[in-house]
């Protein structure tokens, strides 16, 4: 969920089937009755009773993965992640949430089959669900505070999480099928896997009018009374203090959560330079503990989450300010709290029996006492009565228990490390008077500040130089050129190589200095370390990187010394009552000594010499019912078998083995060979489970060519001594309208690639493949190609279907058409049709009919559209004659550590059908494993970063519209930029520019993209433009219908201040001299600027009409090329899983399953905690 913080802990994976979660579900018997809400809804089905292998530790779950674990920053940084926390395990299960949501009860299911011949189809039925509610866990009471304007204020309190109700009729269906007999029959079942359990207690947030209170217009704030017994555990289990004495540790208090949030913050420079931090901190903080894809702590870091709180129309500026959001409860939220629940549950077999108790708050007295935690509204979105317009405070609440941005921070724990690092500082500078040491550091200021300008003179000295180098190159290679001409270029590359050396002999001098103050510091550190030995001894205990390595043991890469002495220096400039001391920004989270937790699970530190990470039960959660469970899981182990990885097959199969012997916990099914799945199907059928796929939460895009290109001309360019683009200037200039050297020039950029013949040529690359063959042969028939990459069951929020879905309307949106070399829509001939788009079952059928690989690969209208590729290259050879001869060169590579057979396969199938359209296109391959730290950051870069012309991109939908989707293609992929540019080519300052005329040709094929576009740029001007609107615009000095015309590195976040000036170039730069932009400054940030317009875009339009713009989609979206980064959906409703009969795993909707706390051991006296409560 919501733009995330990916890449910093991202792992390379050895197949795609990693990225699959790890299911458990039970089989039901065919034939099994209908549950009714008495029966025993814990059970397990007969089939399993006797389990046919148990693990060899008790309580314990294991699962082995292809891939090393090279470790990263973020490994045990819980305190300033954002984003959701499905993508980490330990924010998952280690942390903790005001609310979360709780399962119980093994879903069953029977298989019907329907149809007949080749249409055959087996479906699965969901007979008995797991069961969920909304469980208070960090908070112990939620107050809402209402004000209606006319003087009238109100208080509600919702202080327990009862769930006594479960309402059949919202869940239940009928299946219609012809049984064996030839009879029709009807089936009960349930339409999901997950049924949410609600009550009537007026004060359970499982009430609906809890729901109802959030989303009313006069709700002021939410209040979170946060519990008094949260413990604080370290890495060992112990809640303790920094002193490490058991049983006298750290408790949770809403000012943890404020300073977390406050951490989180600090993930943007200028938010965290703003509250106390420098840019010399933030270097050595890279030196000193970050990871290679980590960009915390870098110049261009900053936090891209804020505009969530307000899509929910939650203030967050109020948030940042302690006053407004560390607050005391009123006289009359504490009168309710303390009055007597009088609810009484009515008589009846509940569904869970332990769910209808509500506990009485504990310590009622001292929890009032303390400060609670307040979210207020944004006055801008008070007593609107247009519910649809915006998401409310309703979702704000899955928001917070899934987003990782408020996981408790131990202030206490940071004050007591603080408290010897002020100590140990002080120490080194006693006998200095304060005049002295003011004098010295500034000393000290001045040659960082030196370094780093006798930096830029070299970056600028050595860009000449390649400049000139090349330059000289170009000379030389022309026969034209005079001897004159040849010596003046040597001289000019001779002298700007001088340049260079003279540049580095003065930024050595600097350095030279600046060790020799390092030295002094040292000398006085030295000096005292034997009076400082223990502060120092308790400083290694609570500070240390990623790799385990102690404060005084890490030596950065490339250097021949510790740098505690820099440490200590540095952290002796920040104001020790700044936010960024207060929250241990530079040292907490940097790895497991300084990891404090709350949650159900702890991580233990990686086992490197073994490759396991270990999570175990935290004995001092503060739901003792849930430690004292003797079949909850005690222990979760992770298994990184790199050493296998070049043989995915064998490590397939011998896992199979493991798991037969009891040793590993789960398989992936997709990735078992043919041989042990008849196997398995055959002697251990009952561990086979069906997986429901409810996708409203993950996008099919992650790997993406962006439609503006917006990557770091520091890295990519060949300029600088940095690293070629890895594809042809042909292709460059095909595609982007603009030579690789261009490309990172500051020009007004070509729109081509998403409206010229870039679109035409990659609309042709995308219609010859045939991707049921692909997808089937990468997945082993386990998914299938969805060309609209957006989650499939997300609603479309349509005016005249609210709930409806691009999964129920897919034979209408998934689809792709040709654009060829005059711009228009080519017809598609498939036998004897002639056809405006070829959909994918019509390529799934065109597969089915062929008897090789070989025919299977190719599209239906392959061989026609070879004649379009030849119309397509001419013409962009006859406007581009100097490139006649060079190859339309393009490499694939996939972001995967380890390849698999299938994707090598799929890879060649790529080229083969990419090549065979036209001899002039050229496609290389990268089919190595990356085995090595070096050659995953290496491969990052080139396939994530812009070597290959792609984009990670980080996203999650914020909501369950689909559109919420879309928006998060806005700006690094450069969707808004391209709308502003397709509005000023179409209806703006470009219509009559006959320069555009082919670009208007093919945006005809487009209509519902363009009057998107010209809708977003009214949406813009309604909202930004004139008197005080004009403050909020976050592009000072740039006009709003003009995004495409800033420059690039601007559209990511990067470098942003608050004014920009037009250059010669017609680009808009940031004006030099002003200060960095924040989220506190009163702009919208540009995630709130896309969101809250892709939030209202569907409402007021017909269902057919956002069918129209996704088919149109379908072929404007650019994927990357190779296999991984297709947009790729799970087959029908239900996939399989492998997991041992030893588990009870309850089902969620969109999760696939729920959190490690909610599984149980399945044992012969008590089957599951449903069975337990419900036989009571």
């Amino acid at each position: 969920m919501k733009k995330r913080n990916l890449l910093k802990s991202l792992v390379p994976l050895s197949t795609i089937s990693v990225l699959s979660a790890v299911v458990a579900v039970s089989c039901g018997k065919a034939g099994a009755n209908f549950p009714t809400s008495t029966e025993n809804l814990g059970s397990w089905d007969e089939t399993s009773s006797n389990s046919e292998f148990a693990l060899n530790q008790a309580n314990t779950f294991r699962a082995d993965l292809n891939v090393t674990n090279f470790g990263s920053t973020g490994d045990y940084d819980l305190y300033s992640y954002y984003g959701s926390n499905s993508v980490n395990d330990y924010a998952k299960n280690a942390t903790d949430y005001f609310v979360h949501k709780e399962y119980i009860g093994n879903p069953q299911f029977i298989t019907r089959s329907t149809g007949s011949g080749a249409s055959l189809e087996l479906k699965y039925l969901v007979t008995r669900p797991s069961y969920s509610r909304y469980k208070l866990s960090l908070a112990s009471a939620i107050v809402l505070n209402f004000d209606d304007g006319k003087g009238n204020k109100t208080t509600k309190v919702y202080d327990n999480d009862r769930a006594e109700i479960f309402n059949e009729s919202e869940y239940k269906k009928s299946f219609e099928f012809i049984d064996a007999q030839g009879n029709k029959t009807t089936e009960d079942y349930w339409e999901f896997v997950e049924a949410q359990l609600t009550s009537d207690d007026p004060r359970s947030i499982n009430n609906a009018q809890f729901r109802k209170d959030l989303k009313n217009k006069d709700l002021v704030n939410v209040q979170f009374v946060i519990r008094d017994d949260v413990k604080y555990v370290d890495v060992e289990g112990k809640w303790t203090n920094y002193k490490d004495q058991d049983n006298n540790g750290y408790k949770l208090q809403a000012e943890d959560i404020y300073n977390s949030l406050l951490l989180t913050f600090f993930s943007d420079t200028a938010a965290r330079h703003k509250q106390g931090g420098n840019a010399f901190a933030d270097e050595l903080w890279r030196k000193l503990f970050a990871s290679g894809a980590s960009k915390k702590c870098s110049p261009t870091s900053h936090f891209p989450n804020a505009y969530v709180w307000k899509l929910y129309t939650a203030d967050f500026n109020a948030l940042l300010d302690r006053d407004q959001t560390l607050q005391n409860l009123s006289d009359d939220a504490q009168t309710k709290l303390k009055t007597t629940n009088d609810y009484k549950v009515k008589v009846g077999s509940p569904v869970v029996a332990k769910w209808t108790e509500a506990k009485e708050l504990t310590n009622l007295e001292n929890v009032l006492k303390n400060k609670v935690f307040t979210i207020n509204v944004l006055e801008e979105n008070r007593n609107q009565e247009d519910q649809r317009k915006f998401p409310r405070f309703d979702q704000l609440i899955d928001f917070l228990r899934l987003d990782t941005s408020l996981q408790p921070l131990p202030t206490n724990y940071v004050n007591d490390v603080n408290t010897v690092l002020a100590r140990v500082i002080d120490k080194i500078f006693e006998g200095q008077t304060s005049e002295q040491v003011q004098v010295w550091k500034a000393d000290f200021v001045k040659i960082e500040e030196e370094i780093q300008e006798a930096s830029d003179v070299v970056k600028a000295a050595q860009k000449e130089h390649a400049i000139a180098k090349a330059k000289k190159a170009e000379i030389d290679a022309d026969p034209k050129q005079t001897q004159a001409a040849k010596d003046a270029a040597e001289a000019k590359e001779k002298a700007a190589g001088t340049k260079v050396d003279n540049a580095i002999e003065a930024l050595q001098k600097k350095q030279a200095v600046y060790e020799a103050k390092i030295k002094e510091f040292a000398t006085w550190l030295n000096a005292k370390k034997s009076v400082l030995a223990q502060d120092l001894a308790i400083l290694d205990q609570n500070i240390n990187n990623y790799q385990g390595k102690k404060l005084s043991e890490i030596i950065p890469t490339g250097h021949n010394r510790n740098y505690l002495a820099d440490f200590l220096l540095q952290m002796s400039f920040l104001d020790r009552e700044s936010n960024a001391w207060k929250t241990g920004v530079y040292w907490l989270g940097t790895g497991s000594a300084s990891s404090y937790v709350v949650g159900h699970y702890y991580k233990a530190p990686f086992d490197a010499a073994n490759a396991i990470g270990s999570y175990y039960i935290n004995q001092h959660y503060w739901e003792k019912d849930f430690v004292n469970n003797p079949n909850a899981l005690q222990t979760i182990n992770v298994y990184y078998r790199k050493s296998q990885a070049d043989n995915p097959v064998k490590f397939s199969h011998d896992q199979f083995e493991l798991f037969k012997d009891g040793k590993v916990s789960q398989l992936q099914y997709g990735t078992l060979s043919e041989n042990d799945k008849k196997e398995l199907e055959k002697n251990y059928s009952v561990t086979i489970r069906p997986n429901q796929i409810v996708n409203q939460e993950n996008v099919l895009y992650r790997v993406a060519r962006p439609l503006f290109f917006t990557f770091d001309s520091k890295k990519w360019g060949g300029l600088n001594g940095t690293k070629e683009f890895e594809f042809s200037d042909a292709y460059s200039l095909l595609m982007y309208g603009k030579t690789k050297k261009e490309l990172v020039e500051q020009q007004v950029p070509s729109p081509t690639f998403f409206a010229g013949l870039g679109l035409a040529f990659r609309s042709v690359l995308k219609t010859s493949v045939n991707w049921y063959t692909l997808a089937s042969n990468f997945s082993k028939q386990t998914r299938e190609s969805f060309f609209p990459a957006m989650p499939a069951d997300a609603y479309l929020y349509a005016e005249d279907d609210q709930y409806g879905t691009l999964n129920e309307n897919k034979a209408e949106v998934n689809s792709l058409f040709v654009i060829d070399a005059q711009g228009n829509k080519v017809k598609l001939q498939v036998g004897n049709e002639f056809l405006d788009e070829i959909s994918y079952e019509k390529m799934k059928a065109y597969a089915l009919s062929k008897s090789t690989i070989e025919d299977k690969k190719y599209s239906p209208v392959a061989q026609q559209l070879k004649v379009v590729m030849k119309g397509i290259l001419d013409k962009f050879f006859e406007e581009n004659p100097t490139l006649k001869g060079q190859k339309i060169e393009l490499k694939l590579e996939s972001l995967i550590g380890t390849y698999s057979e299938e994707l090598k396969e799929s890879m060649r199938l790529l080229k083969t059908v990419f090549e065979s359209l036209d001899s002039r296109i050229q496609v290389t391959l990268n089919l190595t494993n990356a085995d090595t730290d070096q050659q995953w950051e290496e491969r990052i870069d080139r396939v994530a970063y812009g070597g290959l012309a792609n984009i990670y991109l980080g996203w999650n939908p914020d909501t369950d519209n689909v559109f919420s989707a879309v928006d998060g293609l806005s700006w690094e992929y450069g969707l808004a930029p391209a709308l502003t540019y397709i509005y000023q080519i179409t209806k703006g300052e470009l219509k009559d520019d006959s320069k555009y005329d082919f670009e208007r040709k093919v945006l005809e094929n487009f209509p519902k993209i363009v009057a998107t576009a010209e809708e977003f740029v009214q949406y813009l001007r309604d909202s930004y433009e004139g008197g005080d609107k004009a403050k909020t615009w976050l592009f000072e000095g740039v006009p709003v219908d003009k995004l495409h015309l800033i420059d690039t590195p601007y559209l990511k976040g990067e470098g942003f201040n608050k004014q920009f000036v037009q250059n010669d170039a017609g680009l808009y730069v940031q004006k030099a001299d002003n200060p960095a932009l924040t989220n506190e400054d009163g702009r919208d940030a540009f995630y709130t600027i896309s969101a809250n317009f892709w939030a209202q875009y569907p409402l007021n339009k017909k269902k057919e009409y956002l069918l129209g713009f996704f088919k149109e989609f379908s072929t404007f979206f650019s994927n990357g090329s190779d296999p991984t980064s297709q947009s790729l959906k799970t087959i029908g409703s239900f996939n399989k899983v492998v997991i041992s009969t030893k588990y009870l795993v309850p089902f969620t909707k969109n999760s696939s399953f729920a959190n490690w706390a909610d599984w149980r051991i399945n044992t012969p006296e008590e089957k599951d905690e449903a069975a337990q409560e419900a036989n009571k």
